[in-house]
């Protein structure tokens, strides 16, 4: 099978983890692969698997007003459209809203099977409205519809042919997990510094849970809120408690090191950081935020709070960092989750998809 994937960049993300956990997966399993993304190397986070072939289109270019945007939006179709003449697969499977659009535009008439996934619920990730009419009227084009939740699948439902809507989670990252080193007194929080994370009430619920030394919190990530988290530390008088060591591309050595990882994100579509902290044994507190911390914790391996409940998840933190056993007890739990989200059964369900929307293709060309 001769695969296309598109994606914007290979920035930090759980949508970029997946993309390239899965192109790995299939180039190692013989498939043929190609990778679009619109921004060069010198900005990846992540490297493109070795058997991967890379395009690089650069065409994140700034657009101002209406018309320009019009205008650049054709220039991009037409780009797009070319390469992927040039690259001919038997499927396209593109990531991320924007993206999807472009590519289900651009794949027109070409008579080659779209697969699009969304990688978080529309209803708490806005886009423009010009954006948000289009997404209605192309959707309908697509193949496959790829999301990772049963909420998400009903959104997905009313903007796409239900029968081609599918529900694939992600995968518990396939490397080696660092999970024989001592568990120190941090709490672990994960991911981009953003309104979205959550940080601003983890900082809060922290500071709320009046955890004696020597517990510290520890955000990685990096992104605009930045400096106004370290100075609402500061006024909470927990400053020299709360470190961000910024962007790191080992996070399982800081999960393998905590105590337990919290997810305070008031929105998500599937966190990998979670599969993260269950493939590194460190068990979990999180906001039962849409999407996703429900539909994994419902294995085990952690404790589920009420959504934007500042004063819950500080009494959850304390509860986890007083109470050893029940770390130990998560931690245990967590076996059911890592086996079904396993790499090996998550990219079984993508392959399924996968060769089910490129026979499309070769039935098409039957006609």
């Amino acid at each position: 099978m001769k695969c296309l994937f598109v994606i914007s960049s290979l920035a930090a993300g759980g949508a970029q983890r997946v993309v390239v956990d899965l192109t790995a997966r299939l180039a190692n399993a013989g498939h043929e692969i190609a990778l679009i993304t619109y921004s060069n190397p010198a900005h990846d986070h992540f490297q493109t698997p070795s058997r991967v072939k890379r395009i690089t289109l650069s065409l994140l270019w700034d657009s101002h007003g209406v018309f320009e945007t019009v205008r650049s939006s054709f220039s991009r179709v037409s780009i797009l459209r070319r390469a992927i003449r040039e690259v001919d697969p038997d499927v396209i499977v593109s990531f991320i809203d924007l993206t999807n659009i472009l590519t289900l535009v651009s794949a027109i008439g070409l008579r080659i099977p779209v697969l699009v996934s969304e990688r978080v619920h529309p209803r708490f990730h806005g886009i423009p409205v010009q954006w948000r009419i289009a997404r209605r009227l192309v959707y309908p084009l697509c193949n496959a519809l790829v999301v990772q939740t049963s909420e998400i699948a009903r959104w997905a439902k009313r903007v796409t042919i239900p029968s081609r809507v599918y529900v694939i989670p992600n995968a518990i990252p396939d490397r080696v997990w660092v999970t024989d080193s001592v568990r120190e007194p941090i709490v672990l929080a994960v991911g981009r510094l953003h309104r979205q994370k959550g940080f601003d009430l983890l900082i809060d619920a922290f500071s709320e849970s009046r955890l004696p030394e020597p517990w510290r919190l520890v955000i990685l990530g990096s992104g605009p809120e930045g400096p106004a988290l370290q100075k609402q530390a500061l006024q909470r008088a927990i400053s020299e408690r709360v470190s961000f060591p910024g962007e790191v591309h080992d996070p399982e050595r800081w999960m393998a090191r905590a105590s337990f990882l919290v997810l305070s994100s008031r929105f998500e579509g599937f966190p990998n950081v979670l599969l993260e902290a269950i493939g590194a044994r460190a068990p979990i507190v999180a906001f039962d935020c849409p999407t996703g911390p429900a539909d994994l914790l419902a294995y085990g391996g952690g404790i589920l709070v009420k959504n934007g409940d500042v004063a819950a998840l500080a009494r959850a933190i304390a509860r986890m960092a007083n109470d050893a056993k029940l770390r130990e007890e998560l931690v245990e739990q967590g076996r059911a989750a890592r086996d079904a989200f396993s790499q090996e059964k998550v990219m079984a369900r993508w392959l399924n998809v996968l060769t089910a929307v490129s026979g499309a293709r070769g039935r098409s060309s039957s006609n």
